[in-house]
């Protein structure tokens, strides 16, 4: 966790940008998405997921521990994206009157 002053907010000066650890994930999992896309995964690089999340390479390791773990992580927030798309359209179907489960 950043270090923070008794106020809550990051400590003055210096270059370091402070940010939650969900953004750093999400902008490590957003650029490993482009990477493994653009790649596939043997090909694709930590240091080419550095550059484009501006995280650096420690951060990775630090929140996703190897290359195969970051592609699960990025494998699961898909399937929860597609859970979340599959429930919606369930709710709409519903309040549209839908009854039958094949429908």
């Amino acid at each position: 966790m950043p270090r923070q002053t008794t106020s809550g907010e990051p400590p003055a000066g210096g270059s370091r940008k402070w940010r939650s650890t969900e953004i750093v994930r999400s902008e490590i999992l957003d650029a490993a998405r482009e990477v493994f896309a653009l790649r596939g995964f043997a090909e694709a690089g930590i240091n080419e997921v550095v550059e484009r999340s501006g995280a650096s390479v420690g951060s990775i390791y630090h929140h996703f521990g190897s290359k195969t773990d970051l592609f699960m992580a990025l494998w699961e927030r898909h399937q929860g994206e597609q859970i979340a798309i599959a429930r919606q359209g369930v709710v709409e179907a519903q309040a549209a009157g839908v009854t039958d489960p094949f429908d």
